[in-house]
């Protein structure tokens, strides 16, 4: 139906029941070519193909900036026009290619007309949208991060029904492994969802602090009622994929934690886990991971514990020593932890901590006075070692003075 055609009042009610094709298709017709409608951070909303992970920018457009709204930019080399409505985060663009400069009047007239109205509505109401999703995720990570006081139920209110207090769900943590790197964890969370969107497996994506939280909703076998293995294998699998893909978007080397399979009510412990995933790995020097917590052998039993449990033991087994370093300053612990990451061999140990072989010899023994053991025996190097990375672990994630 032409423009002309169609009053305000039915671009809206149409948009209403529709969607933002109606009004995209009602453009089409105009211009006799196709359009392409994006956000303000070039996030293409229209039209909404199919595609697959590997092509994740294609879903992103690049986007000239400075421009206000009823502004436009026309790209004469690339025969391309953005026309851009609305303001900030409620902005949008429209995009036409192949646009010859004989009809940029035209093309500008129907960017003039009740459609633009309609398409700013549409962005206007997403934006409000997105502002109660930012709270809504605001209070859902800090309740996983700090255990907050907040009702699970009162967070489902605030959902929109993302969340089901019947539904079990799983936690993965997306971090740079360099320290302090500047990653737009928002943008990266708009990528995210939109193509999981499309190979139809659901997440609620979080921007946080240095990281993306990822809340999976279990899928479940339409036949046993039983979640679906193939549900999960899905997780690990994109995961890799994604890392390498966020890796070469951001310059970065990027790793992911998987926590397990918990109701909605003990969703914290899948982010302790991950947690614990992502932190191990990285004591174990790896790097650019993929990390399920299921798979990290005796420490999955460790850290299955209560955490007062895992405090007691490494205090029980390394508190002398943690206690001399206070007092003279000697760095046992610290010799240590490099004497096991360094396979027991003393020589490497002190190539690492830049010191004779026989400090190294000296601070060994020393240790074995002070922890009453024969660091030779297999037995004490398992046990040291678990309780050593369980302290390193506990430390990282604060829950250790």
């Amino acid at each position: 139906m032409p423009i002309q055609q169609v009053s305000l009042y039915q671009l809206l009610e149409r948009m209403l029941n529709e969607g933002l094709p109606f009004v995209a298709s009602c453009m089409e017709k105009q211009l006799k070519r196709p359009i392409i409608i994006a956000d303000a951070i070039g996030r293409i909303h229209y039209p909404d193909e199919p595609g697959t992970v590997t092509s994740l920018d294609d879903s992103f457009l690049q986007i000239p900036s400075g421009l206000k709204e009823d502004e436009y930019s026309y790209d004469e080399t690339n025969q391309i026009l953005y026309y851009y409505i609305g303001q900030q985060r409620a902005g949008a663009y429209i995009v036409l290619k192949n646009l010859l400069p004989s009809m940029l009047p035209q093309a500008l007239s129907v960017c003039n007309s009740e459609i633009k109205l309609a398409i700013k509505y549409y962005f206007s109401n997403l934006d409000k949208m997105r502002e109660s999703q930012t709270a809504f995720k605001k209070e859902l990570a800090e309740y996983l991060l700090f255990k907050s006081n907040a009702n699970i139920r009162d967070i489902i209110k605030l959902s929109h029904k993302e969340l089901d207090l019947n539904k079990p769900y799983l936690v993965t943590i997306t971090e740079a492994d360099q320290a302090g790197s500047e990653i737009d964890w928002e943008f990266i969370c708009s990528h995210t969802s939109q193509h999981l969107k499309r190979i139809s497996l659901e997440i609620i994506p979080i921007p946080w602090t240095n990281c993306m939280l990822a809340i999976f909703p279990a899928s479940f076998k339409k036949d046993t009622l039983e979640i679906d293995p193939e549900w999960s294998r899905q997780i690990y699998i994109n995961s890799f994929k994604f890392k390498d893909i966020i890796g070469n978007i951001s310059d970065q080397t990027i790793s992911i934690g998987i926590g397990r399979i918990y109701p909605l009510s003990d969703l914290h412990k899948s982010y302790f886990e991950a947690r614990i995933a992502i932190t191990l790995a990285r004591l174990l020097g790896k790097t650019s991971f993929v990390q399920n917590f299921d798979e990290l052998g005796i420490f999955s039993l460790f850290f299955s514990e209560n955490i007062d449990v895992l405090k007691n033991y490494c205090q029980k087994n390394l508190e002398k020593l943690i206690d001399q370093d206070k007092k003279t300053d000697s760095e046992l612990v610290f010799t240590l932890r490099q004497f096991m990451d360094h396979g027991f061999n003393r020589k490497l140990t002190a190539d690492s901590l830049f010191v004779h072989i026989n400090t190294v010899h000296y601070r060994i023994a020393k240790i074995e006075q002070i922890l009453e053991l024969d660091l030779s025996q297999t037995e004490n190097r398992l046990n040291l070692f678990a309780a050593v990375k369980t302290y390193d672990c506990l430390r990282m994630n604060g829950f250790l003075d």
